[in-house]
C-alpha cells in the first residue's frame, strides 16, 4: 500500500506525463505478467491539487485487483487540465487492457471537489472484471465541468465514472454534498458494454444544477442499467448550453429507473429526463416525488421534456 500524509497540502503537476507508469503521479501498480493485487493508495492532507494531467492511480496490468484509492482532504480537492497529449488530471482505480481483476474503487472525503477541463475520477475495468464503486462526500460542494477526448471510449469524457468495457459489473456512484453542479459536457456516468449490470447512481444534495451536463446509467450490451436516484431537499435545475451540450438525466436500456425526490424541479432548454430503451427490454420507470420535508413539488418547464419510452419494435 502507498500511504501519503501531508499537513501542508499536495500538488501533482503532470506536465511531463508520458503514460500511466511514467508521470508526475502517486501510483500503486501490478505490472504485466505479475499475479497479485495492487495494495491501494491512502492520502490524508489539507489540500490536493492535480494539474496538467497530474495522476493518482491504483492499476493492474497483470492478474489481480486494482486497489482502493482513499483520499481525505479537509480543505479541498481540485483536478484541472491535461497533458500535452490530452491525458486529463485524474484519480483512477483501473484494470487495464488484457488484465484480469476487479477495480476496488475510490473513496473521497473533502470539503470542496472541483473537476475542470476534463478532470476525471474513474473506477473502471478495460479488461475482465468488475468496476469498483465511487463514493464522494464533500461538506461544501462538488463542481464538474469540461471534457477531453478519450481514445479507449472514443468520445469526450469528463467527470465521475464507474464502467466496464468487457465482462463485469460497473460499480455504483454515491455523492453526498450540499451543492452539486455539472456543466460544459461533463457528467456522472455508470455504464457497461458487456453482459452485466451498470451501476446505480445515488446523489444526496440540497441543490443540483445541470447546465449542459448529464447524469446517466447506461449499457451498450445485454445487461441492465442501474437505478438513478436524485434526492434534493431544495431544488434540481436542468438547463442546456446548446444542442450538443443538453442537460440530461437518463437511464437507457434494460428497465432503467430514475427516481427523483425534490422540492423544486426547473427544466429549460434543449434537454430532458429519459428512461428509455432501444432494445428488447422494456423502458424503465420515471418516479418524481416531493421531498420528505416539503409536501408540495413545484415543477417549471421551459422547453424541456420528460420521456418514458421504448424505441424500435
Amino acid at each position: 500500500m502507498v500511504r501519503v500524509t501531508a499537513s501542508g497540502g499536495i500538488t501533482i503537476d503532470g506536465t511531463a506525463r508520458i503514460d500511466v507508469r511514467r508521470s508526475s503521479a502517486i501510483l500503486s501498480i501490478v505490472n504485466e505478467g505479475v499475479v497479485g493485487n495492487s495494495g491501494g493508495i491512502v492520502i490524508d492532507t489539507t489540500t490536493l491539487s492535480l494539474t496538467n494531467g497530474g495522476l493518482i492511480s491504483a492499476n493492474t496490468f497483470g492478474e489481480g485487483n486494482a486497489g482502493t484509492v482513499q483520499i481525505t482532504a479537509s480543505e479541498g480537492i481540485t483536478l484541472d487540465g491535461e497533458t500535452r497529449d490530452g491525458q486529463p488530471s485524474a484519480i483512477l482505480s483501473l484494470v487495464d487492457d488484457d488484465a484480469v481483476g476487479n477495480s476496488r474503487g475510490i473513496v473521497i472525503d473533502t470539503s470542496t471537489l472541483s473537476l475542470t477541463k476534463g478532470g476525471l475520477i474513474s473506477a473502471s475495468t478495460l479488461g475482465e472484471g468488475d468496476a469498483g464503486a465511487v463514493q464522494i462526500t464533500a461538506s461544501d460542494s462538488v463542481s464538474i465541468s469540461g471534457t477531453v477526448f478519450d481514445e479507449d471510449l472514443n468520445r469526450e469524457i469528463g467527470g465521475i465514472l464507474a464502467f466496464t468495457l468487457t465482462r463485469g459489473e460497473a460499480g455504483d456512484i454515491t455523492i453526498d454534498t450540499p451543492q452539486l453542479t455539472i456543466s460544459e459536457g461533463a457528467g456522472i456516468e455508470a455504464f457497461t458494454q458487456g453482459e452485466d449490470k451498470a451501476g446505480d447512481i445515488t446523489i444526496d444534495t440540497t441543490k443540483l444544477t445541470i447546465n449542459g451536463g448529464s447524469i446517466s446509467s447506461k449499457t451498450a450490451g445485454s445487461g441492465n442499467t442501474g437505478e438513478v436516484r436524485l434526492n434534493a431537499t431544495e431544488s434540481i435545475i436542468l438547463s442546456s448550453i446548446n444542442s450538443e451540450n443538453p442537460g440530461l438525466i437518463e437511464n437507457t436500456e434494460g428497465e432503467g429507473r430514475i427516481k427523483i425526490n425534490a422540492s423544486n424541479l426547473n427544466i429549460s432548454g434543449q434537454l430532458g429526463i429519459f428512461a428509455e430503451t432501444e432494445a428488447i427490454a422494456p423502458a424503465g420507470n420515471l418516479i418524481i416525488n416531493p421531498d420528505n420535508n416539503n409536501p408540495n413539488l413545484n415543477i417549471q418547464f421551459g422547453c424541456g421534456s420528460f420521456e418514458v419510452k421504448r424505441l424500435n419494435g
